[in-house]
């Protein structure tokens, strides 16, 4: 829930500073899917938490797209978020790197083991 306030409180915006898009994939992908894990198990466990990194990778990238058709009224109200920093064209590419690491994190979680092989029908 501290995430969540501090996203947008307006003496810390983290939406505004680069790092609500890391802290709300951080939550909703790897995080929300390790809590689920322990509250049915009570353990923690790596293949979890790796299991929901895709997820926040694809959850950075929903409010890391999000900023494009906002970028000039952001940045007029100060509000520096990344496509702000980058501008649109190297923003883009940062897009498809975002995008790369979903499909990167499940091959290197199968690859190491860590994840199933069904994980494979992500491709």
């Amino acid at each position: 829930m501290g995430t969540a306030y501090f996203y947008v409180e307006p003496r810390v915006r983290l939406a505004s500073r680069g790092l609500g898009e890391l802290l709300t994939g951080l939550c909703f992908g790897p995080l929300v899917v390790l809590g689920t894990y322990y509250v049915q198990t009570q353990e923690i466990s790596f293949a979890a938490f790796m299991a929901g990194v895709p997820v926040g990778f694809l959850i950075a990238n929903v409010l890391f797209i999000n900023q494009f058709p906002d970028k000039e009224a952001d940045q007029a109200v100060g509000k520096t978020h990344w496509v702000v920093r980058l501008g649109k064209k190297k923003a883009a590419e940062v897009f498809v790197i975002l995008v790369s690491a979903v499909y990167a994190s499940v091959a290197l979680g199968v690859l190491m083991g860590i994840l199933p092989k069904i994980s494979f029908i992500t491709f």
